[in-house]
């Protein structure tokens, strides 16, 4: 009896590990991770997406895609195309002004309803900004080359 009782609070102790790996994951996490329920409210925002998208996690649960669409918080609403669509989208959007990579996926439950949508998020300003340079560098070389043939 007290090897089988042992045996249940061992599986207890691995799962409480496994669900703090994944919520360590979650949190620490450097893309930013946004999770809806099917009506597309947000359930729980990451660090990173909090970071990114400007929106505090008090602000996000709760909040539908559609009301931050409305309030021009967000120039597209992935969640709602995922909602109707029911598959994978990835677009560039605005948020508060910030332009960002948004990939959502939807979570499907046994019998093919919508579960949850998961978005991830990244900042890509910056990686813009680097494109950007580039392109003037490039174009400043052949105005040089220009001037010197």
């Amino acid at each position: 009896m007290k090897a089988l009782i042992r045996k249940q609070l061992n599986r207890i102790k691995w799962g409480e590990m496994v669900a703090d790996i994944y919520k360590q994951a979650f949190q620490n996490s450097f893309d930013g991770i946004c999770v809806f329920n099917p009506q597309g409210e947000g359930l729980e925002i990451n660090k990173a997406a909090q970071r990114i998208t400007g929106f505090s996690a008090e602000e996000f649960i709760g909040e539908t895609a559609k009301q931050a669409l409305q309030k021009g918080y967000i120039s597209k609403s992935i969640t709602e195309i995922i909602i109707k669509t029911k598959k994978t989208v990835t677009e560039v959007i605005s948020v508060r002004g910030v332009e960002i990579l948004a990939t959502g996926n939807p979570v499907m439950d046994e019998n093919g309803h919508l579960k949850y949508i998961i978005l991830n998020v990244r900042d890509i300003s910056e990686l813009n900004n680097l494109k950007l340079d580039v392109l003037l560098s490039i174009a400043l070389r052949r105005k040089n080359e220009q001037l010197t043939s």
